[in-house]
């Protein structure tokens, strides 16, 4: 063989021993399940040992040996090789010989089979097995295995093949730990982690795991030549998949449907002890509820199509009968008083062709000695003895009727006696004022007071005239609505009118501080307004002990909420009202306040005025801290500018009209003769009589201003003969009322167009009513 020919064949091995390096670097990471892999013998898979060089021995030619995987040389430590060696090296001139040359060797490093191939390496015949030709860049060497008397490092493992059956859970490996001499004597180590955590020693090149449970595993194998150093592990890692009924939602199904499947036979079980159960319950149900409809204290009647068919003891003696088979048959509208049949059979026909229970109503029973028994009565669609009937329970309520009757008598007595301390108290202030300016006035005319001083006494003299007007009116809200002017209001002139009014009360007891917002317009009766105000400033004022004003302060703020409703509250540094009580300030002569300190009516009044404007009014009390009480009101729908102010019109010129006032009181009649005879002929009675016959005789007026309420002939009852004597005089009646307190006076009120004054009212006020009938 020449030694360029040698030269080729030794670099063509080179490279396919590289290759064949890096396909067995690539099969320890990236392993591939076919049937059989070939894996190089490269120093990828253990520490790479030390590099040494030496002169060439008889075992090995000269020439350089195949690096590893890694590209670093790794002979072996031994001192020498056993065998002889000989390499022909010839220049390309063909001249000669060139001495031996250095080269380092690895003895631990052997290409594999397939390398081996494709290194053009081979051996002479079966004899020379143990012979190993190398081809390198230096010329070709030529290695004997069978003289090699070193030590022998550890063989290299590969893992061959593998398969996983994950539905079955198994798993078989094939492996061989490679290597140049002692291939006898290579042993091997396998574990299967999580199932093995130590290593397990077999001689075989093949593994095989059964029943294994789902999972990830990792396989590992390791080899080594007789009691050598163990190679590096080999390792692949395989998942076990679970068997469909092995799955989550598998066992989940399962465990769903025998929960579901015990809950049925628990269900059917249950179902079938609650049917046993009900049947006798049932039983023992229905001799209960007959015993107890029995001996009920309450009449029970049973009736079909208005016939009775069943009645118990305590009806049948309530009715003043025996036995109860002296009613049985008979109708029951013939045991009902003459005035109540009707409604008796309208409500048990609906009953009975609605199904739906009627409400209590009373009603007059007959009994067998004549005499009338009083019931309170509610009717029920039953099923009785197969058929649609309907059940009465009535229950004699003839002496709590007359109790009832008297207590109202007696509640009536003592609420007017309560009115009247209430209204004594909350006139009075206003009244002494009145009365007190009067006097001073007297006394000035007489004495030559200066007018401006009188000037100012009849002012207030007006002021106070006006608050009681306002109280009295305030006070018949408990009766009924009096027509009220509303009318867009600024809150803030409302509230400085409240102030004024109770500043004397406010001044001794506590300081005042004002807390003003922007807040729309309200629509309401100012002095109806004002009133809420000047009881809800005063209570406050009252619950603060007097002799500490510097200590105490009565907030007042106004604000707009979130809805844009108007909010004023008033609170106070006070004693606080109790929980218990607190839900009862609104009540009627409810009071906290000792006797002769006030009835109760303030709150009720303001509750009232709130209400009937669509607001609200709450409050809250802390006792030792203070009150606080909240009014809302709703804004109002039209703007301020669409109220008229009466007085701000100049008045027009009338000519002079005939006027006939009316009334029973002659003080009234005399200051509408004083208020109106500078523009008109007025002419005052004191009898309804005298008006009448008047009327009758021809005489006619323009303007008739008549009292409601008189003694003998009532405002009523003169309208009515007025206007069909003259009908035209009826149309020009005005009235004066001081308040429809009977049912009579407020339906004639209601019903008739008349216009109506009332009492008591201002000069400008009668003024302009008498121009607008005139």
């Amino acid at each position: 063989m020449r030694a360029g020919d040698c030269g080729q064949r030794a670099a063509r091995a080179s490279r396919s021993s590289r290759a064949a390096r890096g396909i067995a670097s690539r099969s320890r990471t990236d392993f591939a399940p076919r049937r059989w892999r070939t894996c190089s013998i490269g120093a990828a898979a253990r520490p790479a040992l030390p590099t040494t060089r030496r002169r060439a021995s008889p075992a090995f030619n000269t020439g350089t040996a195949l690096s590893n995987t890694s590209g670093t040389s790794t002979p072996p430590t031994a001192s020498r090789m056993a065998g002889s060696t000989s390499s022909a090296r010839t220049s390309r001139k063909g001249s000669g010989s060139e001495p031996a040359r250095e080269s380092t060797y690895s003895a631990r490093a052997g290409p594999s089979t397939s390398t081996r191939a494709k290194a053009s390496s081979a051996t002479i015949a079966p004899r020379w097995r143990s012979l190993v030709w190398i081809g390198t860049s230096a010329g070709l060497s030529q290695f004997d295995g069978a003289a090699y008397q070193g030590p022998s490092g550890p063989p290299f493992p590969a893992l061959l093949s593998s398969h996983v059956d994950a539905r079955a859970g198994a798993f078989e490996v094939r492996f061989a730990g490679l290597a140049f001499a002692h291939r006898g004597e290579v042993k091997y180590q396998v574990r299967l982690v999580p199932v093995e955590q130590d290593w397990r020693g077999t001689e075989i090149h093949e593994a095989r795991y059964t029943h294994l449970p789902p999972g990830p595993y990792t396989f590992e194998m390791r080899a080594r030549i007789g009691t050598g150093p163990w190679s590096p592990e080999a390792a692949t890692t395989f998942r076990i998949l679970p068997a469909w009924w092995q799955t989550f939602w598998f066992r989940l199904l399962v465990g769903v449907a025998g929960i579901a499947l015990a809950a049925m036979a628990m269900e059917w079980r249950s179902r079938a002890a609650e049917v046993r159960k009900t049947r006798e319950a049932r039983a023992r149900t229905e001799a209960s509820f007959r015993a107890l409809i029995e001996r009920n204290p309450d009449a029970i009647l049973v009736h079909r199509d208005g016939v009775l068919v069943y009645l118990n003891l305590a009806a049948v003696k309530m009715l003043g009968y025996d036995e109860a088979e002296s009613l049985l048959g008979r109708r029951l509208v013939e045991l009902v008083h003459p005035e109540d049949r009707a409604s008796i059979q309208e409500r048990s026909a609906m009953v009975a062709a609605t199904g739906k229970a009627s409400p209590l109503r009373e009603h007059r029973l007959l009994r067998r000695d004549g005499g009338t028994v009083v019931v309170e009565k509610a009717n029920l669609a039953v099923e009785f003895a197969g058929a649609p009937s309907v059940l009465s329970v009535a229950r004699d309520v003839t002496e709590r009727k007359q109790l009832h009757t008297r207590l109202l008598l007696s509640d009536r007595m003592a609420s007017i006696g309560t009115l009247a301390a209430g209204v004594a108290h909350e006139v009075n202030n206003p009244l002494a004022c009145v009365k007190a300016n009067l006097d001073f006035l007297a006394e000035g005319l007489s004495s030559g007071i200066p007018q401006p001083e009188l000037v100012a006494a009849l002012d207030d003299a007006l002021d106070g005239a006006e608050r009681v007007r306002k109280i009295v009116r305030g006070l018949k809200l408990f009766s009924r609505a009096d027509e009220e002017q509303r009318r867009p209001l600024e809150l803030e002139r409302v509230l400085e009118i409240a102030i004024r009014m109770c500043g004397n009360e406010i001044r001794h007891r506590a300081r005042l501080v004002k807390n003003y917002q922007p807040v729309p317009l309200v629509q309401a009766d100012e002095s109806r307004l004002a009133q809420v105000f000047i009881n809800l400033l005063a209570n406050a004022a009252q619950s603060i002990p007097e002799g500490h004003a510097g200590d105490n302060e009565i907030l007042l703020t106004m604000r707009t909420d979130e809805a844009g409703s108007a909010v004023v509250e008033v609170r106070d540094t006070g004693q606080g009202i109790p929980a218990g009580i607190v839900s009862h300030v609104f009540d009627p002569f409810f009071t906290t306040k000792p006797v002769g300190e006030g009835t109760g009516l303030g709150l009720a009044i303001c509750h009232g005025i709130v209400t009937a404007l669509g607001g609200e009014i709450g409050v809250a009390s802390v006792v030792g801290k203070g009150t606080t009480f909240r009014v809302t009101l709703p804004p109002a729908t039209q703007t301020a500018s669409c109220a008229a102010v009466p007085a701000a019109v100049a008045r027009t010129p009338t000519p002079r009209s005939r006027v006939l006032v009316v009334d029973d009181d002659p003080r009234v009649g005399a200051s509408v003769h004083r208020s109106l005879a500078r523009e008109h002929d007025v002419q005052v009675l004191s009898s309804a009589h005298e008006a009448l016959r008047r009327i009758q005789q021809g005489e006619r007026f323009d303007v008739f201003l008549c009292d409601l309420m008189m003694p003998e002939l009532t405002g009523m009852d003169l309208h009515a003969e007025v206007s069909r004597v003259a009908p035209d005089q009826g149309s020009r009646m005005i009235f004066i009322t001081g308040g429809a307190f009977t049912p009579a006076a407020r339906q004639f009120l209601d019903t008739i167009s008349n216009p109506r004054l009332e009492k008591p009212f201002g000069l400008e006020e009668l003024r302009a009513m008498v121009r607008s009938v005139a």
